[in-house]
């Protein structure tokens, strides 16, 4: 009996599982995940990777800590680095007292105020600090069409994307590294690893059919399966291999028709 090995790694399989969070925008469950496996979908340095983390979990007072060195060097806009992150937490503070997730007594008015005061001076344009003190009038954030989806943890990924093209003007970001491995998946990598998965099953059971039964007239014959939570064993996959491999050539350079794969993507409603 012939052998293939197969090498996975379960940190590669959670990067996979945290860029599908990314993309469905489930970013609290994202973060939970980095916290509990250690392990995030980043190839930034040390200190920027710190400064994503800061961000995440919401320490203002770090974050503004951690920019103090930086004030001095050249290119460094400080004054929009402030504003991102006060703005962010105005708004994080806004939403708790909305009580949108439960009232939180973490926050007072006395904290919408004080951001309000810094931000009069960080704010870019004069319209953007009316905006904000408008809000403040606001009974329901939620009902706000520009705010309806409005989330911390979402808001904390797109903060952290900004303050990033800040700092890119005056330190490197992203770490250095001696071994060439990709780090962070392609796009929509695990989707597409399990339409592969799908259409290989498929693949399969058609040629099993095919073998037992004979060639098939109708074309309609072919079909995918949807069932992800259930399928072949790793020893039919095995096999299925081993007879590829044993295909005479004339089989691989037979004339063919190209096919589409109409995936058709239920997404969660949240």
């Amino acid at each position: 009996m012939t052998k293939a090995k197969v090498a996975l790694e379960s940190g590669d399989i959670v990067r996979l599982i945290l860029q599908f969070f990314n993309a469905e925008k489930l970013h609290k469950s994202m973060r939970n995940l980095e916290k509990e496996s250690g392990v995030t979908n980043c190839d930034l340095s040390e200190d920027v990777l710190f400064l994503r983390q800061l961000i995440l979990d919401g320490e203002w007072d770090a974050i503004l800590t951690f920019a103090q060195p930086l004030e001095a060097a050249e290119g460094f806009d400080v004054r929009k680095f402030r504003y991102l992150v006060l703005r962010q937490k105005f708004m994080e503070v806004l939403y708790f007292k909305s009580g949108i997730e439960g009232v939180s007594k973490s926050y007072s008015i006395e904290d919408l105020i004080k951001c309000l005061n810094h931000l009069e001076k960080d704010c870019p344009f004069k319209s953007d600090y009316t905006k904000l003190c408008w809000l403040l009038t606001v009974p329901d954030l939620s009902e706000q069409p520009e705010y309806q989806n409005w989330n911390p943890e979402t808001a904390r990924i797109q903060c952290f994307e900004e303050v990033l093209e800040i700092l890119r003007a005056v330190m490197p970001v992203v770490k250095k590294r001696t071994v060439k491995r990709p780090v962070t998946p392609n796009e929509d990598r695990l989707t597409n690893l399990i339409v592969k998965g799908l259409c290989f099953e498929s693949c399969v059971e058609y040629c099993q059919q095919r073998a037992l039964n004979g060639d098939f007239n109708d074309d309609n014959n072919f079909t995918v399966s949807s069932n992800i939570l259930c399928g072949t064993s790793h020893e039919s996959t095995g096999n299925f291999i081993s007879w590829l491999k044993s295909l005479p050539q004339d089989s691989y350079v037979s004339d063919f028709e190209p096919m589409d794969l109409d995936v058709n993507f239920h997404h969660l409603t949240k």
